[in-house]
């Protein structure tokens, strides 16, 4: 049976869902603080990937040692969650996340040689192209020469720390997810995710409750961002459950491809020549590996 198919369906998911998501977290991230935008974003997360697996409940194995092993690897991705907030917190955009996206090629590296994914070498060339486009998108070389590499202001560090992480922890995603079913891991990992985020903020002695005026013009966005990081979390776990990691990790990173043409015509931002070429990069990579199976 051809697994390669689905893969690429459930990436495309993942990345029209995360890419919406992280579209409208832009504006909600600014009205309140990143981490209660996380916290309530994780509330809503619970409460699909819940919902989802109560529904596909006899697609679900529970294997104990791969419970703990699912929630070792929830606790270890939120910790490059961490730090790609600090690298936000304390650097630019345009630095942090596409140093961050450099996963994409330590994902494919850690699948081909610890978990052996089969992958093409022409599908490799495609997924080096995605990445190129990733990186393209939101890239800013005169900012990163102007701050300085290894200070810890220019949120490069933590960036690099992220990216090291989340490209080595996420393709093993693929082992809880296949064992448990996706629909328990992404529970797993959703819970575990808004148990760190309070543990986080409670440490930073910041309010957690939402105001009644920020409930009212706030709530309806955040459910929104909630239900489609939920959906992107599960579908994402289907997708590494069949053990295409190289190209669900690469379909699954463009998100820029979404964010960036919704901040077109929804914000009416202008775009440059680079994020044209970027966009062009994107699509012409998930198209070649979808044709090159």
């Amino acid at each position: 049976m051809d697994t390669q198919l689905p893969a690429i369906f459930y990436s495309l998911v993942t990345l029209f869902s995360w890419g919406f998501e992280n579209a409208l977290s832009k504006k909600y991230s600014r009205r309140l603080s990143p981490s209660k935008l996380v916290i309530y974003r994780n509330i809503v997360t619970v409460f699909i990937t819940m919902s989802a697996l109560l529904v596909f409940w006899k697609q679900t194995n529970f294997v104990f040692p791969y419970i703990l092993l699912g929630f070792f690897i929830a606790i270890i991705a939120y910790i490059g969650y961490y730090f790609f907030l600090k690298g936000l917190e304390t650097g630019n955009l345009a630095i942090v996340s596409p140093i961050s996206s450099s996963r994409i090629l330590i994902a494919t590296l850690v699948g081909l040689t610890f978990l052996k994914d089969t992958i093409k070498p022409i599908q490799i060339f495609f997924i080096v192209i995605v990445f190129f486009g990733v990186a393209l998108s939101s890239f800013n070389f005169r900012s990163i020469r102007d701050s300085g590499f290894f200070d810890k202001k220019s949120g490069i560090p933590f960036a690099l720390l992220n990216a090291l992480i989340w490209g080595i922890v996420v393709p093993f995603y693929s082992l809880p997810s296949a064992v448990l079913g996706a629909f328990l891991f992404s529970a797993i990992l959703e819970t575990t995710g808004l148990v760190s985020s309070l543990i986080q903020t409670n440490s930073t002695n910041k309010a957690i409750i939402l105001t009644k005026t920020e409930f009212k013009d706030n709530g309806l966005g955040l459910f929104i961002i909630g239900l489609s990081g939920g959906l992107g979390s599960i579908f994402l776990n289907l997708g590494y459950s069949t053990g295409h990691i190289g190209i669900v990790s690469a379909i699954s990173s463009a998100v820029p491809l979404v964010a960036v043409t919704y901040g077109k015509f929804i914000y009416k931002e202008k775009l440059t020549t680079a994020q044209y070429s970027a966009i062009a990069l994107m699509i012409t990579g998930i198209i070649c590996l979808t044709y090159f199976r």
